[in-house]
């Protein structure tokens, strides 16, 4: 009828009809399409809700709930492969692999899996969804060796995240077939399937969101509560380009905390240059951040490039700035604040992209107020501070320091040991625990760490030291960590610690102790 009426218009009045008839279709068009799309998500999300209730009567473990979801999604996007990985943080040394391929479904490990590392990176470092349709032309990954080598063609991925929105795990898909490209509408369909998939394991499979020892590159950092909030800043921390203050006690590992944000940030692939502040001869410290001209002093035969050149495009971490000397404060402020600096013996004016990563066992504020520490300074780097909390302060941690460190020289540690060792307050915090485990293992000549293997200063601290109340506090901690460790297998555990079934039962009520 609305043509038939267009058809008897004339000139300008036909084109401005029909023009205004191709915009009405075509917005009919789109909103069936709308339509169809949004009620296309509505079955596919019953259909979730119907497999989760079912795997929820089958399996008592997440893996098996998280298999269902990963093979429903790779059919429902025609992917060739697919993949969830655990991360470290909750199931300690490695990631682990639940492997999809055409239907199939088995368990592998890091070394099983041929996948684009450099997507899995990206995501743990952004926690955002990835959707790449041509693998080859887009300009974030076009460069990766695992893209180039595997011939990927469309990736899927998307983090899976705990409440504190924090990411336990990725899923994982991808299509070497011209066939089976992803889209949009398949993150939309992910993202709101991985969001029922979240809530489901928060409510029904809390344990897989305890914290287990988390590794990272072989560096313990601790499965505490309280460590756990000091990793979860420093991902958010890492994404920024600003400075930050790492603070806490010699020993706590400010450098392996400052070189993990580095690892983190978009900076990754750049240098990471530590300089030990207070190693360096006060009038050698100028020279070696900014460099120095050919003539400079004594000795200087050639020009030499500072820490800052040849961190460029990377991080510089400034270990105990607080015993820089006041001149260097000031050159150091002009830097961080206009990334601009002159080598010792030149005027000529240089600039260098870098991130500032600081750290200091001192308290800054006081030694502003001495006048040891420049103000303006101070409030330049302590923006963003982060403080790790000395190892007496996390004790829970302890357990899981002591079993790494002696896995190194492949001993074990006996439970008269940990006790101990869980009894010592630490003042040179992790560092001084890892050489107590180092002598040990030396000394010790067999496969177990026995008392007499301690060193004597640590074997002699008087009983008085420890009182009752933290005596029993350790040993909850000691059989919370066997029990942890062996998988709440009651038997197993009372044999390791020497002790009966019956009298294990009867700790575990004293101190509260339930199955997590």
């Amino acid at each position: 009828m609305l043509e038939r009426f267009g058809r008897e218009l004339r000139g300008e009045k036909r084109e401005i009809f029909m023009e205004i008839l191709s915009r009405m279709e075509k917005d009919l068009g789109e909103r069936i399409e709308r339509y169809e799309k949004e009620r296309k998500i509505k079955d596919l999300l019953s259909r979730v809700f119907e497999m989760m209730v079912r795997s929820l009567e089958r399996h008592t473990c997440p893996d098996g709930f998280l298999t269902y979801v990963l093979k429903f999604l790779g059919e429902a996007f025609g992917a060739e492969r697919g993949f969830y990985l655990l991360h470290p943080k909750y199931v300690g040394k490695n990631l682990r692999f639940i492997y999809f391929t055409t239907g199939r479904i088995k368990k592998a490990t890091i070394n099983e899996i041929e996948c684009s590392f450099s997507i899995i990176s990206h995501i743990l470092s952004t926690g955002e969804p990835v959707c790449i349709m041509n693998a080859v032309k887009d300009e974030r990954f076009k460069e990766s060796e695992s893209i180039k080598k595997l011939n990927i063609l469309s990736v899927l991925a998307f983090p899976m995240k705990d409440k504190y929105r924090d990411i336990k795990g990725i899923l994982y898909f991808d299509s070497r077939n011209v066939e089976n490209l992803f889209s949009d509408e398949h993150v939309e369909i992910g993202k709101k399937v991985i969001e029922v998939a979240e809530r489901f394991l928060e409510h029904f499979y809390p344990e897989a969101l305890r914290p287990v020892p988390f590794i990272y590159r072989g560096v313990v950092i601790g499965r505490s509560e309280r460590m756990g909030r000091v990793f979860s800043r420093i991902r958010k921390l890492a994404k920024g380009d600003f400075t930050v203050l790492f603070t806490g006690e010699s020993g706590v590992g400010k450098e392996v905390f400052a070189k993990l944000l580095h690892e983190m940030s978009p900076r990754r692939e750049k240098p990471f240059v530590p300089i030990h502040c207070a190693a360096i001869p006060e009038n050698l410290i100028e020279s070696e951040l900014f460099g120095y001209a050919k003539g400079a002093f004594t000795g200087a035969v050639r020009p030499k490039r500072g820490k800052v050149e040849t961190a460029e495009g990377g991080t510089v971490f400034l270990d105990e700035i607080g015993d820089l000397s006041p001149g260097i404060q000031v050159k150091l402020l002009r830097f961080i604040e206009y990334k601009e600096f002159t080598r010792l013996g030149e005027n000529v004016l240089r600039k260098a992209d870098i991130r500032f990563i600081c750290a200091t066992h001192h308290n800054l504020e006081k030694l502003v107020e001495e006048g040891k520490f420049r103000k303006d300074l101070y409030y330049r780097i302590n923006t963003a501070v982060v403080e790790i909390p000395p190892l007496r302060k996390r004790k829970e941690d302890i357990p899981v320091f002591v079993n790494y460190f002696a896995s190194r020289y492949k001993k074990k540690v006996s439970p008269e040991v940990m006790r101990i060792l869980l009894e010592y307050n630490y003042p040179g915090n992790v560092r001084e625990l890892e050489n107590i485990i180092k002598y040990a293992s030396t000394m010790s000549e067999g496969n177990v760490i026995r008392e007499e293997h301690l060193p004597l200063s640590l074997r002699e601290r008087k009983e008085k030291e420890v009182n009752e109340r933290s005596l029993d506090e350790i040993e909850k901690i000691y059989i919370l960590e066997i029990l942890r460790d062996n998988n709440w297998n009651i038997s197993k555990t009372a044999r390791e610690l020497g002790i009966s079934r019956t009298t294990l039962y009867t700790k575990m009520k004293r101190y509260g102790i339930e199955r997590e």
